[in-house]
């Protein structure tokens, strides 16, 4: 048996967020495997202006810049949400823009991945349908009153932000539509999570490991879904128009 310190992490994507453990020094972030990230263009502000000037519409040239995580989610957001000092923030940018705390009893994160725009709005939707589905629950044996058990479901629609948001039960990752846009933000802050002993057989601790993970986002769903909703409201209003 090992003794491990545990960390609950999350894949928007992933989504994401889980406990992670305390590092001196920024560490790059697991990839989204729910959500991948893909580049989101900027229009090019000049062009725009002039077009408009001109009196034609604006283009969005095909060679813009991706938007930067990080730009859309600053150190400011993270920590005014988390209720932490931005200094004491550590940030990843390997897949999207994670953000991290640590004390000596509490741990916190607050995340952006899987930034992706879509040819249309009807298209993002769609891909957004697809991705926040509520899968068909499995056939479950009735309980003691003859009764089948049902299953609650993986994602529950969160109103007001963006064009629409479902929150992922499994993950805490809040998922958003913005027109052509779509992200996925998560956030907590909780205590520190170690476990003791673990599985040396790695099958075994993988899926201890997830066992854990899922414990603790379900502990921590209603803070989860407060501090992503108060992300995603941030991110949003930092989109460019």
């Amino acid at each position: 048996m090992v003794a491990v310190t545990l960390c609950v992490a999350a894949p928007l994507g992933c989504g994401g967020g889980d406990p992670t453990p305390s590092a001196p020094t920024p560490k790059p972030a697991a990839a989204e495997p729910d959500l991948a990230p893909a580049a989101t263009e900027r229009p090019d502000a000049g062009a725009r202006a002039a077009a408009v000037a001109e009196g034609a519409p604006p283009k969005t040239p095909s060679s813009a810049a991706p938007l930067d995580p990080c730009v859309l989610l600053p150190s400011a957001l993270a920590a005014r949400v988390l209720a932490v000092p931005a200094s004491e923030l550590e940030v990843a940018t390997s897949a999207g823009c994670r953000y991290t705390w640590t004390s000596t009893d509490e741990e916190a994160a607050a995340i952006l991945s899987g930034l992706h725009e879509g040819a249309s709005a009807a298209d993002e939707q769609t891909r957004f349908e697809k991705l926040t589905r509520n899968p068909p629950s499995p056939p479950s044996p009735p309980s003691a009153d003859g009764k089948a058990p049902t299953d609650p479901p993986r994602f529950s629609e969160v109103e007001g932000v963006g064009d629409e948001a479902r929150l992922d039960h499994h993950t805490g990752k809040l998922f958003v539509r913005v027109g052509a846009r779509m992200f996925a933000v998560s956030g907590y802050r909780s205590a520190r999570q170690v476990t003791p002993t673990l599985a040396e057989d790695p099958t075994a601790l993988a899926k201890q490991m997830k066992q854990a993970r899922e414990a603790h986002v379900t502990q921590t769903l209603p803070m989860r879904r407060t501090m992503a909703t108060a992300l995603a409201r941030g991110v949003i209003d930092a989109l460019p128009r």
